[in-house]
C-alpha cells in the first residue's frame, strides 16, 4: 500500500503513536474496562472505591452550583474534587448522559494511553528528534514507564502523566526558541486541565514552567521580563 505524497511523515508518525498507545492498552487491560457494566467496577479496590463512589453520587445529584457538588455521601454536600473523581471528565460524561453506560475511570485510563504516546512524541519533537524510528522507540518506552503503569492499579487520576509530558514539551520549546505568548497560554491551559483531573499534577507543571521562566531570563531575550512577569 502506497502512502499518499500529500500525507506528511509527521502525520504518519502521530497516527502510529496513537495506534501504539491503543495497542498497549489492549495488551495490558480489557478493552471493555471502559464500560460501566464491566465486572471489575462492581467492587473496585483501593482508592478506586472512593473515586467511583463519588462519580456515582455525582450522577444522582441534581445539577447545582458549583456543578461538581454531590450529596448523600457525607453529612454535608461536598465537591467530587475531594473524591478525586476527575471533575472535568465527570462533568463531560454527566452532561452527555453517558455516566450510566461508561466508566469514569475506565474511560480516563483508555484515553491516557494514546495521550501518553502523544505526550512523549511532543517531548521528542521539542528536543529536535526528527527521525520516526527514535520517536516511536521513545513512545514505546513511555508506554512502559513503571511509575506510570503502577499508578493505573491504584490511583487512576494520577496516571495522567501525559499532562506532565505535554508540559515538558512546552517547556523545552520555550527554552530552545523562546517563551512566546502562545507557550504561556499552553502552560495556563495545561494547568487548568490538571486542576480538573488531579491538583497534584500542578507541582511538576509548576517546576517545568519555572525552568522555562528561568531560561528566558538567563538567555536575556528581548522582552523577557515582561513575559516572565
Amino acid at each position: 500500500m502506497r502512502v499518499p505524497r500529500s500525507l506528511k511523515p509527521e502525520v504518519v508518525t502521530t497516527c502510529l503513536a496513537v495506534v501504539l498507545g491503543l495497542a498497549a492498552y489492549v495488551w495490558v487491560f480489557d478493552l471493555a474496562l471502559a464500560l460501566a457494566s464491566h465486572p471489575f467496577w462492581r467492587n473496585p479496590p483501593n482508592d478506586m472505591t472512593v473515586m467511583t463512589g463519588g462519580f456515582e453520587a455525582f450522577l444522582k445529584t441534581p445539577w447545582a452550583w458549583p456543578p461538581t457538588v454531590v450529596s448523600g455521601l457525607a453529612p454535608a454536600p461536598f465537591s467530587i474534587v475531594f473524591a478525586d473523581s476527575i471533575p472535568w471528565l465527570a462533568l463531560l460524561l454527566k452532561g452527555l448522559g453517558l455516566g450510566e453506560s461508561v466508566s469514569l475511570l475506565g474511560v480516563f485510563l483508555l484515553a491516557s494511553y494514546p495521550l501518553q504516546a502523544l505526550g512523549m512524541l511532543a517531548v521528542l519533537r521539542a528536543l529536535g528528534v526528527e527521525r520516526p524510528a527514535p520517536q516511536l522507540l521513545g513512545v514505546a518506552l513511555a508506554l512502559l514507564f513503571p511509575a506510570w503503569l503502577g499508578r493505573q492499579y491504584g490511583h487512576i487520576a494520577l496516571s495522567g502523566h501525559w499532562i506532565l509530558l505535554f508540559s515538558l514539551a512546552v517547556s523545552v520549546g520555550a527554552i530552545r526558541w523562546g517563551l512566546t505568548w502562545r507557550r504561556i497560554g499552553a502552560f495556563a491551559g495545561l494547568a487548568a486541565l490538571a486542576t480538573g483531573i488531579h491538583a497534584y499534577h500542578l507541582v511538576p507543571i509548576a517546576a517545568v514552567f519555572a525552568a522555562a521562566l528561568l531560561s528566558e531570563l538567563l538567555q536575556r531575550r528581548s522582552g523577557a521580563w515582561v513575559r516572565v512577569l
